[in-house]
């Protein structure tokens, strides 16, 4: 018997997720990603290895708490959305007033790819999110970033293509005058 402890490093694979780009990961990334949120102090991350991680989209990351996303590297990690799959592939934020803003997040050093097949969707949606940072990430998806009524946010070192139709590789908007 042995009663877990964690600290503020989360890996999915302690979750469940193989990270061999053909078993389904989406319940362990989902998991991950909301161990981190708890983590004492806000300060947590889930820490993908250098593997490819095949899931349903989309991974959503809904606040206030932080969230942090973080691989080992555009080469070495990549998160796949399985085939014909036409959503976001990462959701982060909500849609309810700024007040409850997702604050303090990242996502950082992977790489985000559409499976085969997908007819729509951003790579990341955030919407309502304050202080998030998007650095070192290679984009292969549909659409590229939105970035709905955010404030402070970064998007540093972001390469890659888009192949959708009628959509931009970024797309922020402001909907509220208030932003």
């Amino acid at each position: 018997c042995w009663v877990w402890r964690p600290g503020r490093d989360f890996a999915p694979e302690v979750f469940g997720a193989r990270g061999d780009g053909t078993t389904d990961d989406t319940t362990a990334l989902q998991a991950c990603i909301v161990a981190s949120q708890n983590a004492s102090g806000g300060q947590g991350v889930c820490k993908l290895g250098a593997k490819q991680y095949l899931f349903t989209p989309p991974l959503v990351v809904n606040g206030p708490a932080a969230a942090r996303i973080r691989g080992v590297g555009i080469y070495y990690t990549t998160l796949q959305s399985k085939p014909n799959q036409s959503a976001d592939l990462i959701q982060w934020g909500n849609t309810a007033p700024t007040a409850s803003q997702t604050q303090f997040g990242s996502i950082e050093d992977l790489a985000l790819t559409s499976g085969t097949g997908a007819t729509g969707g951003y790579a990341i949606s955030a919407i309502h999110v304050a202080d998030f940072t998007v650095r070192d990430v290679e984009i292969n998806s549909y659409c590229g970033i939105e970035d709905e009524q955010s404030n402070n946010s970064l998007y540093d070192h972001i390469s890659g293509y888009t192949n959708g139709t009628g959509c931009a590789a970024f797309y922020a908007h402001v909907t509220s005058a208030a932003q």
